[in-house]
């Protein structure tokens, strides 16, 4: 028995849902204190001491390999290739 594509178009349209409107952004939370450090955005990360005792940090050179494990106290300290503080952020 042979099927045309064209007798399921009307089951794939019923499958499709309404459009969903895109979400809003979450807001940002500062969890890790990053906020603190915001000017200093573009200097080089090697000319300032970001640690805080007791909250956790972690610099990220470019293509940098990073685990995918959410902790909402670790500063992520992200620099480029010249190791200036390109994006600071929690997680």
């Amino acid at each position: 028995m042979r099927f045309s594509v064209l007798m399921f178009l009307p089951m794939l349209a019923a499958c499709v849902s309404e459009e969903i409107a895109p979400t809003q952004p979450i807001p940002f939370e500062d969890t890790c204190g990053a906020g603190q450090f915001e000017t200093l955005l573009g200097e080089p990360a090697a000319d300032h001491d970001l640690s805080t005792p007791g909250r956790p940090q972690r610099i990220l050179p470019p293509n940098t390999i990073i685990t995918q494990d959410y902790r909402p106290e670790r500063l992520n300290i992200d620099l480029d290739a010249a190791g200036r503080i390109t994006r600071l952020w929690c997680g």
